[in-house]
């Protein structure tokens, strides 16, 4: 890897690199050239339709039995019957395994934002 001067800033560039970071001037073969490089003050791209992040299933199920299954321990664990209160106690805990992975970034789906 070595390092050129950018053609239009005189910024040193990776001659692997695309376009210049400074100036957004392509230095690369066949890379088109950015919206600073041909008119300056240009507005940024607007991310994808397909980039945004959907809400899923999967987003309003795992908050939903954390909440659920946190009520049903505590209201059988006051009635005395143990055996409703460990279901819930376990819909509790996967409910927050699931939310907590979905705050991290759902990793079974792979993260768009990489």
């Amino acid at each position: 890897m070595a390092l050129i001067n950018c053609p239009e800033c005189d910024c040193e560039v990776s001659d692997q690199a695309l376009a210049c970071p400074n100036c957004g001037y392509p230095v690369a073969d066949g890379a088109p050239p950015s919206p600073q490089a041909e008119g300056g003050g240009a507005e940024p791209p607007q991310p994808e339709a397909s980039a945004r992040r959907r809400v899923g299933c999967l987003d309003v199920v795992s908050p939903a039995l954390c909440a659920l299954g946190g009520f049903a321990a505590v209201f059988f664990f006051q009635r005395g019957d143990t055996k409703h209160a460990v279901m819930g106690a376990l819909l509790f805990i996967a409910g927050a395994i699931g939310t907590v992975a979905l705050l991290t970034g759902r990793p079974w789906y792979g993260r768009e934002d990489d």
